[in-house]
């Protein structure tokens, strides 16, 4: 006889960043390949955000959703309302604010699971907020995208049982080699919010040491953020007018990987770095601080280079070292390729829908 199909479920995919970053890259990733695996999907985000513009482009059933503290019992009453009119069983919250929406909808609608994926490591809460949303029982589970996510939680005193580990993914069907360019002069890349902590400061102080060592090179930065004006007058106090670029908020991120040689994700802290992925994906050689659930992508020496947080002088160090070994980049490029199978977006939406499963069985 031949087997009987595997029931299928409805999700809610709620992420409110207003961006389109790691996170909100995550969240289309993960609805995407859901409904490529025949779920039915809703997807809920901020009605003007680039999010919204691309589930609608990949034919999500999206809906707008706003994130409003005062009125978030209200709010979420109309959503729960809605949800359990549509027979939804799982509400899929991707950040922190999704993550108090879901919880005032488990309120009122007690029959949906609340799956909540933590995304970054932090310090522990005050009580007021552990209290709110880390000891509340409406969360039926939380998924940690690293190694780190899933031991910061832990150290929050949330039961290592009510965790899941599911990597963060890249897709390769769009972050691959297809195009890559090459050139005589050093490509330097780094992506994200120009914020500080987020190191873009560390690598141009990097460079400043490396001006007259290497020869020809360009450091690209990909991103906006409230600190670009001082990284702007950082890169011309060191000299490096010429060399360094600023290119706001770039749509095509995989050809903006693809014309790099190195990427370097030098921040304070990351959940896992996931733009060390597509950048890998893409060819560039990956270069991070040891942060967070970096280590969890990066070999050292192996497939890239890792250093200590907020270290110019091992970043330089470093650069010029990749710089004068084209030989060594091959090699970590090579090893690279063979990571990025643990990374894969069919593997994690998998993951994702083993967990769903065995929530509603439970």
């Amino acid at each position: 006889m031949p087997s009987k199909p595997e029931k299928q479920f409805k999700i809610a995919v709620c992420d409110s960043g207003r961006d389109f970053r790691g996170g909100q890259r995550q969240s289309f990733n993960l609805a995407t390949g859901l409904r490529n695996n025949s779920m039915d999907v809703q997807a809920f985000c901020p009605t003007d955000s680039p999010l919204m513009t691309k589930f609608r482009e990949a034919d999500i059933n999206a809906s707008a959703i706003a994130y409003n503290a005062i009125k978030l019992p209200i709010d979420a009453r109309i959503l729960a309302r809605k949800l359990q009119n549509d027979s939804v069983d799982i509400f899929q919250a991707s950040d922190s604010h999704s993550h108090n929406i879901g919880a005032f909808v488990k309120r009122f609608y007690s029959g949906i699971k609340l799956v909540v994926t933590i995304r970054t490591c932090f310090g522990k809460p005050n009580p007021f907020k552990k209290l709110l949303k880390y000891s509340d029982r409406s969360v039926d589970k939380f998924v940690a995208i690293s190694s780190a996510v899933k031991n910061n939680l832990i150290e929050m005193g949330i039961s290592e049982d009510s965790i899941e580990f599911i990597y963060s993914c890249y897709d390769s069907t769009y972050f691959n080699k297809t195009g890559r360019t090459e050139s005589k002069a050093l490509r330097i890349g780094s992506a994200g919010s120009l914020e500080s902590g987020k190191g873009v400061g560390t690598v141009i102080d990097a460079l400043s040491r490396l001006k007259e060592k290497i020869g020809s090179f360009k450091f690209m930065v990909a991103g906006e953020g409230p600190e670009r004006n001082r990284f702007e007058q950082q890169a011309r106090d060191c000299g490096l007018d010429d060399n360094v670029e600023f290119c706001g908020f770039v749509q095509d991120m995989a050809g903006f990987y693809r014309n790099l040689d190195l990427y370097i994700l030098a921040s304070q802290s990351e959940g896992l770095g996931s733009s060390l992925l597509e950048a890998g994906a893409c060819g560039a050689v990956p270069i991070s601080s040891k942060a967070g659930g970096t280590v969890d992508i990066i070999e050292d020496g192996i497939n890239g280079r890792l250093i200590s947080v907020v270290d110019a002088d091992e970043l330089a160090d470093i650069i010029y070292e990749l710089s004068k070994n084209p030989e060594m980049r091959s090699k970590f490029q090579k090893e690279f390729d063979k990571k990025l199978l643990q990374f894969d977006k069919k593997y994690m939406v998998e993951k994702y829908i083993k967990l769903y499963r065995k929530l509603l069985e439970s």
